[in-house]
């Protein structure tokens, strides 16, 4: 998903006279502020990509390389001066030649990372590009080279003036070369647009295409005309048979750019073509000017049903079911959610009135054994509401415009009923794609659990405020809602080990609550919480035993699964004791899927890292593999309410910051484990050093307190909302160690929510004497700025909530750090330009 110039802005390279339509650097970074900012990143669309015409005309004399044309890609050059004894061109040629071949397009690839974009750019398999500019021929390896040296993420190859013999081999060549350079680089194939297939299908190797593509393009270039987007889907309704198996996870058939938000489209026929390229599993690639972008539009391409629809994990492209008068039926298979299927309902006429069609589900074929009793919720997919409940074999008229299109989520619930729009909200449905295919955590977990405060006290007679107990549960979810936890985000109440009786039950063989201490039975817990907004945790142990000897799970996976899920489970943590932790992966994996097959949305978080000898030898861990299993995971033991414990825990983080920072983003956390903030073993200044430290490891905040004896400044601290935006950055990059000045770590973390920021932490660890001044620069601090002598970067103090004040980028300032004391503070571009209009 993205943003492409070709459809919009062509191959305009006059800036002079189309200063807001030529094909620029200008251009590229507008578009990525208005991409960040007006939420579509978030949305999910993160490529952005300079189609054809960027380069210079002629390949580099000394090099041969491709190099972007200089008046138009400014950041490449920077020349100053120009010595007037020394011949004009010549010293033009030698000065360009050495500052491109350090920049090229380096620094706009830059700007867009530091935003969490990427950068794609495009190249021709031939002689010459579709404009003329210098093709790849006879330079697939300096070019491969060329552009992962450009810090490109996308590479776009078409195919003219080239033969369409001689283009499977080049592709296929180039693929190589691509993963040789070892940058990650997706690689968007034009040729199959070249070859005539649709008369003869043998004539691409479909098979040859997959393994060497991610995407490839069919047909002719989208045209920002209704006839164009007609036709495009009229192409895969007639080979519906031979595309739809094609598609799948990294091979996608491409219908090319998306044209809403230009000139040539109706609102309905704007509707038809996003709908349908989300049918078809296609890549999403705006091309249009996002300053000119109309509400109405830029609502359409946010639509969350239907980019969760698109970008299903599934794949599985939408299947051509048949026409009804001139209406096309669509199904598509999807499978975040047991039993679920998008159709699409497309009016082909071009009368001026409305078709009201009427349809069955039996009609639209919906994929599975289905009784005529079983029933269907439907969900307006444009509207975001509930449709009505239908059976198989109901009719229903819908209503469909000219150029229209209808579509719905079909949804067959084997859940227990709770509506389907209910159902997808808390599935996480509305969300991009990620390892763990449950949908969830795609931002920290943050919640409060039992264990490291209240422990495995049974005893409610001698410690009925101590007790684990449906009271504490039920007191304590009270306070969070009425002092404001809930709010802040603080969303999951997890009761760790202990709630159990000791032995299963007899007839069930189910793990069932203590009735003395929760006389009510767990789902009465799970609806007080509910009612209230909030989420519930459990614990469940992969062993024999649980930690505390409570019956484990080992030989009852499945039905421990479906008991947390019977339970009203959100929020499930499996322990690892008792159990070799050699079988861990697989055991774990196992209860994974079988809380997903539940139909029930589970966070699912893991201890069983803990019990491994990774910090030793890494590779104890296929982190791959982890990622795909768990939402979070416990990276160290148990945290105590001890300053020694959580500097362990940070030093851990700091030894292991490379590995970890690359394994933790959305739906997939490195958990230090609980916040023990208000409890008897901090002070303040270390309670500001976990709280800000885990926030900087985009950690789950998960609060082990008692409540009602919570300390105001605790509090406060707590619910600190500059804080938790950090931590729950919905970049989700974790933050890295970058040095040490003395004994002070430096922490650094790139923030998406605003652009052109990021997070500092400045940690000192040493525990006597007299607070510190440490000086520093924020380039030391490895934030990044275009034209340091010019930038500025506004601070703001993280914990007071207040500006800190201006930097600029090798500025130095004087930090005033406690003993067991933290210094955070937000950093924020803001130009030059900024602060002389504000």
């Amino acid at each position: 998903m993205g943003w492409m110039t070709w459809q919009r802005f062509r191959c305009q390279t006059d800036c002079k006279l189309y200063p807001l339509d030529c094909v620029s650097e200008a251009l590229i970074k507008r578009t990525a502020d208005r991409l960040v900012q007006d939420g579509f990143l978030e949305a999910g669309y993160e490529y952005v990509v300079i189609d054809d015409c960027w380069s210079m005309r002629e390949r580099d004399e000394t090099t041969s390389k491709l190099l972007p044309d200089p008046d138009r890609f400014p950041s490449v050059e920077d020349i100053h001066f120009f010595p007037s004894k020394l011949n004009f061109v010549r010293f033009h040629l030698l000065f360009y030649y050495f500052s491109c071949i350090k920049k090229g397009l380096g620094e706009l690839a830059d700007y867009l990372h530091r935003q969490n974009l990427k950068f794609g750019i495009y190249l021709d398999y031939g002689r010459f590009t579709c404009q003329h500019y210098p093709g790849s021929m006879n330079y697939l390896e300096l070019d491969a080279k060329t552009v992962a040296e450009y810090k490109v993420d996308y590479v776009k190859m078409d195919g003219c003036y080239a033969p369409v013999n001689t283009m499977p081999a080049a592709y296929e060549k180039f693929a190589k070369l691509l993963n040789d350079t070892g940058r990650p680089i997706v690689f968007s194939c034009s040729y199959p647009a070249y070859v005539r297939w649709r008369s003869d299908y043998s004539l691409v190797d479909w098979e040859r295409l997959k393994q060497n593509c991610n995407l490839w393009r069919m047909l002719d270039d989208v045209e920002d005309q209704w006839s164009s987007v007609k036709g495009i889907i009229q192409n895969y309704r007639l080979h519906s048979e031979l595309l739809q198996p094609l598609a799948g996870p990294d091979h996608w058939n491409d219908a090319d750019m998306l044209v809403l938000g230009n000139f040539g489209l109706s609102r309905d026929q704007e509707r038809v073509q996003m709908g349908m390229w989300c049918m078809f599993a296609s890549p999403l690639l705006l091309s249009t000017d996002m300053d000119d972008l109309n509400p109405e539009t830029a609502k359409l391409l946010k639509n969350k049903i239907l980019i969760d629809i698109d970008q299903d994990e599934g794949g599985h492209q939408a299947k051509f079911v048949g026409m009804k008068e001139d209406v096309q039926l669509w199904t598509r298979t999807l499978t975040r959610i047991p039993n679920s299927w998008a159709i699409a309902l497309f009016n082909t006429r071009q009368s001026p009135t409305p078709t009201h069609l009427p349809i069955t589900l039996k009609e639209l074929q919906i994929p599975g054994n289905h009784s005529e009793t079983d029933v269907f919720e439907l969900l307006d997919v444009f509207a975001g509401e509930e449709y009505g409940v239908l059976h198989l074999n109901d009719s229903v008229v819908m209503r469909i415009n000219p150029n229209g299109i209808v579509m719905f989520l079909t949804f067959s619930p084997t859940l227990p009923v709770m509506g389907l729009a209910t159902v997808f909200l808390l599935t996480g449905l509305f969300s991009a794609v990620h390892a763990l295919d449950n949908g969830l955590a795609r931002k920290p977990p943050m919640g409060w659990m039992t264990w490291q405060r209240f422990r495995c006290q049974t005893d409610c007679k001698l410690y009925p405020l101590d007790c684990v107990s449906e009271a504490l549960i039920k007191r304590t979810a009270d306070r969070l809602v009425q002092d404001g936890f809930l709010e802040a985000g603080y969303e999951y109440v997890v009761i760790d080990d202990c709630w159990q009786m000791t032995f299963r039950d007899r007839q069930t063989s189910k793990i069932v609550p203590d009735p003395d201490r929760f006389p009510g039975g767990l789902n009465v817990i799970s609806d007080y919480l509910h009612q209230r907004k909030l989420k519930f945790g459990i614990y469940v142990d992969y062993g024999k035993f649980t930690c505390e000897h409570y019956p484990g799970s080992m030989d009852y996976l499945e039905l421990d699964a479906q008991t947390m899920a019977d339970y009203g489970a959100d929020y499930v943590k499996m322990d690892g004791c008792y159990a070799p932790y050699q079988e861990m992966p697989a055991g774990f994996e196992e209860f994974s899927k079988q809380l997903n097959k539940t139909g029930r949305p589970i966070v699912f978080s893991c201890e069983y890292p803990v019990y491994t000898p990774w910090l030793q030898n890494t590779s104890a861990i296929d982190w791959v593999r982890l990622q795909s299993v768990c939402n979070t995971w416990r990276i160290y033991w148990d945290v105590e309410d001890q300053w020694d414990r959580i500097m362990t825990i940070i030093n851990v983080v700091r030894q292991h910051s490379e590995l970890l920072s690359s394994v933790a983003g959305p739906g997939h956390w490195n958990d230090p484990d609980m916040l023990v903030l208000g409890n008897f073993g901090l002070s303040h200044d270390q309670e500001r050093v976990q709280l800000g430290m885990w926030c900087m490891f985009a950690a789950p905040l998960i609060i082990s307190t008692d409540m009602d004896e919570l300390n105001l400044e605790s509090a406060k601290l707590l619910k600190n909302k500059l804080l938790i935006e950090i931590d729950q950055d919905e970049g989700g990059h974790q933050a890295k160690m970058i040095g040490m000045k003395g004994d002070v770590q430096l922490w650094m973390r790139p923030l998406a929510k605003l652009p052109n920021s990021w997070a500092i932490a400045l940690l000192n660890p040493v525990q006597s004497g007299a607070p510190i001044h440490v000086t520093i620069t924020l380039k030391q601090m490895n934030i990044t700025s275009n034209q340091p002598d010019l930038d500025l970067f506004e601070l703001v103090d993280v914990f007071t909530e207040t500006e800190f004040g201006v930097l600029r980028h090798e500025e130095p300032v004087v930090m005033r750090l406690n003993p067991n004391g933290i210094a955070m503070y937000r950093v924020q571009l803001r130009t030059a330009e900024y602060y002389h209009a504000n």
